[in-house]
This record gives C-alpha cells, structure tokens and sequence, in this order.
C-alpha cells in the first residue's frame, strides 16, 4: 500500500511540474497591449478587439477596489494580448483608434487681445475684461 501511495505522490509532482511549465509557457507568450486609467477608451480598446476575434487577457479588472492598499500601477487595468503572433494586429487595431480630443488652443499662459492681461492657462475667459480666449 505504501508503494502506491509514493508511486501517486510521484505522479502529482509531475504533473504539477508539467503544469507550471505550461503556464509558464503560456505567460511569456502574452504581450502587454495597453493601460489605461480611462474606463472608456479602455472598453472601446476591448470592443475592438472583440470585434476582431483578437484573444486578450484583462489584467487587474477587479482590482479597483484595493485601490489605496495597493499603488495604482498594480491596480490599473491592463489589456495582455494572450499570444504573441496577434500582437501586431492588435497593435494596429490599438493606432487605428481615435485619440482623445486635445484642445485646440496651446496650453500656457495667453494674452487677452483686449486688455493685454496675461492669463494663466487654466482661463478660458479673461479675468479683467471677460472677453474669451482666442487663438494666437
């Protein structure tokens, strides 16, 4: 009885063995795709992908919630392309989005066409005369 208890006990560690080879394997094979503190244009990455039939991995999708016990780099969202032969189609579904609008006005301080008053960048409005910020 004791042999067929050590035979099993043999085979368990093999095969736990071959098992973390596999996933092993398996996790050098996945790409990081994308991160993204933005929930939306995080989900329209994944929309697009699944639109595409493109396997991913979401990494650290339920982890919002240790947000403040954890830093926010191991909590953020992160897309993983499961094998590495899809990553460049992901990789141009990713450049073919459209990035978020920035503003079209420089960021900076600005001067009123008005008054002349310098105001800082966060003023859409000038604070002396109320005339709004126009491009340069």
């Amino acid at each position: 009885m004791r042999l067929g208890i050590t035979y099993r006990a043999a085979t368990c560690k093999r095969f736990a063995a071959k098992m973390n080879t596999q996933r092993q394997q398996a996790l050098s094979s996945m790409r990081k795709l994308y991160a993204s503190e933005d929930r939306f244009l995080f989900q329209s990455v994944r929309s697009e992908l699944d639109v595409r039939d493109i396997p991913y991995l979401v990494k650290n999708e339920f982890a919002s919630g240790a947000i403040g016990e954890l830093p926010w780099q191991d909590s953020q969202q992160e897309i993983w392309i499961v094998d590495e032969n899809w990553f460049p189609r992901a990789q141009a579904v990713l450049a073919s989005l459209p990035t978020p609008a920035s503003s079209s006005i420089d960021s900076g301080p600005w001067q009123c066409t008005e008054c002349k008053e310098i105001n800082g960048e966060a003023f859409e409005v000038c604070w002396q005369c109320e005339q709004p910020r126009t491009e340069a």
